[in-house]
C-alpha cells in the first residue's frame, strides 16, 4: 500500500470519493493516500454491508 497507493480498486459505492480499497480474502481495507502518507481507514469482513458515515468519520482530514 505505501509503495504503491493507487493500486487499490475504486469502490463502486463510493464513487466520486476519493477513497480507495484493497480486497483480502474475507476482508476489505478502505483507506486514502496524500502526498507521503496513508491512512487506513476502515477494515470490514467481506460479507458485511459499507457505512459510508464510518469512513468520513475516521478520516483524520474531515
Amino acid at each position: 500500500m505505501i509503495a504503491h497507493p493507487d493500486s487499490g480498486s475504486k469502490p463502486q459505492e463510493l464513487r466520486g470519493w476519493r477513497y480507495r480499497q484493497i480486497v483480502e480474502p474475507r476482508c476489505r481495507i478502505f483507506y486514502r493516500h496524500d502526498r507521503d502518507r496513508v491512512y487506513v481507514l476502515y477494515v470490514i469482513r467481506g460479507e458485511r454491508k459499507l457505512r459510508k458515515a464510518a469512513l468520513s468519520e475516521r478520516d483524520p482530514r474531515k
